[in-house]
């Protein structure tokens, strides 16, 4: 796909995202936020703990390279991004339904800090900022660790997808909190 039609969904992703998170913050208490399915798993607000620990951590990986990279703004209009295989793999896996254990360093403490649906939503700004900064950026060539482990390389399209792609697999995981039954109402 074109980078900058990529570009476009993914900020088309990232607004349906924000909305998705003002809905929350609109809609419940503190006491909703902060309940805990009785058979385990995180609360909404532990979720949302959770993406602005792992957010932090990519878009700590991704300024570098934004910041860095040559500018080639003819050349990222028209340029193709291609995920790599170890972005397409963790972009994969978080579209699938099966649980998956969150790696240690993105793992949220018994409580989510104050405020946290806005500390989300920073981050999202903060991503939106990014894929702006990065419109004359061609995402393929712009590499970037990844903050798990230094083994594995990802290109910056890959960085976006991960973060979007992640947020997604979240807001569905707290669909299916306020959905159930002891949930409180």
């Amino acid at each position: 796909m074109r980078q900058d039609e990529q570009r476009e969904q993914f900020r088309t992703q990232l607004d349906e995202q924000s909305r998705r998170a003002r809905a929350l913050r609109d809609a419940h208490t503190a006491i909703q936020l902060s309940w805990n399915p009785p058979e385990g798993g995180w609360s909404i607000g532990q979720v949302l703990e959770h993406l602005c620990i792992a957010n932090d951590s990519y878009l700590a990986q991704a300024e570098g390279p934004v910041d860095h990279a040559k500018r080639e703004p003819a050349r990222a209009r028209t340029a193709t991004w291609r995920p790599t295989v170890m972005g397409n793999f963790l972009v994969r896996s978080f579209n699938s339904t099966r649980r998956l254990p969150a790696p240690k360093i993105y793992r949220p403490g018994a409580a989510a800090r104050e405020a946290v649906i806005d500390a989300f939503l920073a981050r999202q700004e903060a991503i939106g900022v990014l894929l702006e900064r990065a419109v004359d950026v061609v995402w393929q060539d712009s590499k970037m660790k990844s903050p798990v482990t230094s083994l594995i390389r990802l290109n910056l399209g890959d960085g976006f997808a991960i973060m979007l792609t992640h947020a997604d697999r979240h807001l569905r995981q707290i669909e299916r909190v306020e959905r159930h039954v002891d949930f409180p109402r």
